[in-house]
């Protein structure tokens, strides 16, 4: 879009359009991970100390 000279407006919507679709899947991905470590039976830690690491993790993002 920069090389064609691309409106700046329209460059920036593409960028904020793109950002935001990149979160939405981030977000997918962490739920499903989060559930598939919460449903693991091999699991060493309890579901409350599993859901602190990972908001640990995820706010460190």
């Amino acid at each position: 879009m920069l090389d064609e000279n691309r409106d700046c407006q329209e460059v920036l919507q593409q960028l904020a359009a793109a950002r935001a679709a990149f979160q939405n899947a981030s977000l997918i991905f962490a739920r499903n991970y989060a559930l598939q470590c919460l449903h693991d039976p091999q699991a060493k830690l309890t579901d409350e100390e599993m859901v602190e690491q990972l908001v640990s993790v995820l706010s460190k993002a």
